[in-house]
């Protein structure tokens, strides 16, 4: 129709000669079919595979994971579909084994003995395992809430917002009061994920040590009993011992008095292990020279006992080095540190005493060249009773405990005590303690 009106506008302005509109009406009208087919046949071809493949694409996305057969499309077309058949099908088979991790897990999490926590970068407690929920006292409707509108306990809120503000994994025994009191390992880990290198999200998992924590209290009153009952007699049998053995004792004597020495010293350092598991060592700081403690610390072992055939020196690289310190227990550290090199060294050998300052600690190295320390022992040298070499500790009158001591000590002032030792070649045990400021 608009061809028509097209080409009687034509004639009437004298662009078209009457005689011609028959023949121009067929050739638009053959102009305009070859259009019409042209285009159906586009759109046939190409339009239609396009919009199958996208309409198959967008089911993918909502989680539809059905094939769709290409065949009647072109060659090209068919093998586009198919790779998207593939695709789906690879998809499917991902979906499949995901679902088999994410039962695992969950299976997992519903029933370990630990309560495990998530929260995320927005402050969002997003996960809690059924555990964590009876711990805590919480249910699955706060998930999604921030995490401290949700946990009661303060010193997890604390634990967690400190996590997140110096990105460090941090380790506390707390007691949370509505399990009664009892005593939970919390671990906080910071966790990082690439879209959010700032902001870390925190797992939390809480471990339930009560049971640990009470056999340990019973040990510790037990052995405080114990030793407690023991010292009486046997300060009453060393008195004895020490009447009997005067000049023109038999051996046997002598040998009577030296292990009853032992027990006694045995007893005193459980005794003194007891009050600090028990806390109830009340430190008296004060500001101390460390290398007049270091000086009498040497001074009281040569007294004790002689070691004139092992050379024992002191070396300070910084001059007048002040710790905040009870003197008393840090001198009786220093004195076992000094007895474990010499004990473990042999005649003409050296003992050295370092004493240095790095950042805001002080540090102290007892160097010594005797047998050393095989490997796997040296992650039990500070355990209660543990020997390196338990015919020599016989020999030197060693309960085992002194290294055990000396890490007590060391700690409750806010130190640090490590061993560096190779079989052969000798051992250095380092302490470092909190510069006076």
């Amino acid at each position: 129709m608009i061809l028509i009106v097209l080409f009687i506008i034509l004639v009437d302005n004298q662009i078209v000669h009457p005689n011609k509109f028959v023949d121009y009406a067929v050739i638009f009208v053959s102009f305009s079919l070859l259009t019409l087919l042209l285009s159906a046949y586009f759109t046939s071809r190409f339009l239609r595979p396009l919009k199958d493949f996208t309409l198959t694409i967008e089911d993918i996305t909502r989680g539809s994971r059905r094939t769709k057969d290409y065949s009647k499309h072109s060659a090209e077309f068919e093998r586009l579909g198919n790779a998207i058949n593939r695709m789906t099908e690879t998809i499917a088979k991902s979906d499949k084994f995901n679902l088999i991790v994410r039962n695992r897990l969950d299976v997992v999490m519903d029933n370990t003995v630990n309560g495990i926590l998530l929260v995320n970068s927005k402050d969002l407690l997003v996960f809690a395992n059924p555990v964590a929920m009876y711990m805590l006292a919480i249910d699955s409707s706060m998930l999604g809430q921030l995490y401290y509108e949700v946990i009661t306990n303060k010193d997890m809120v604390e634990m967690i917002t400190q996590t997140k503000e110096h990105s460090r994994s941090l380790k506390k025994e707390l007691a949370i009061a509505n399990q009664n009191q009892k005593i939970f390992a919390v671990n906080m880990v910071p966790i990082f994920k690439r879209e959010n290198a700032y902001q870390p999200e925190i797992l939390i998992i809480l471990n339930d040590i009560s049971e640990i924590k009470n056999l340990q209290q019973v040990r510790q009153d037990f052995v405080a009993n114990i030793t407690y009952e023991l010292k009486t007699p046997v300060a009453q049998l060393k008195g004895l011992a020490e009447r009997a053995a005067g000049d023109g004792a038999s051996k046997d004597v002598v040998a009577i008095k030296k292990g009853i020495d032992n027990l006694d010293i045995l007893i005193s350092d459980l005794l003194f292990l007891s009050l600090l598991d028990s806390g109830s060592i009340n430190l008296k700081l004060k500001s101390e020279n460390l290398s007049g403690i270091i000086n009498e610390a040497v001074h009281f072992v040569k007294k004790k006992r002689d070691f004139s055939d092992i050379e024992v020196t002191t070396t300070s690289n910084v001059s007048n080095i002040i710790v905040s310190v009870d003197k008393e227990h840090i001198l009786r550290a220093v004195i076992n540190l000094l007895e474990n090199a010499i004990n473990y060294s042999t005649k003409d050998q050296k003992v050295s005493i370092n004493i240095d300052a790095k950042g805001d600690h002080a540090m102290i190295r007892f160097i010594d060249n005797g047998p050393g320390i095989a490997p796997e022992d040296i992650p039990f040298v500070f355990n209660r009773f543990f020997r390196v070499d338990k015919d020599r500790s016989r020999l030197t009158g060693g309960t085992g405990l002194g290294l055990a001591i000396v890490k007590h000590i060391i700690e409750i002032h806010g130190g640090n005590a490590s061993v560096i030792s190779e079989s052969g070649k000798g051992s250095a045990f380092l302490i470092t303690l909190p510069l006076n400021k």
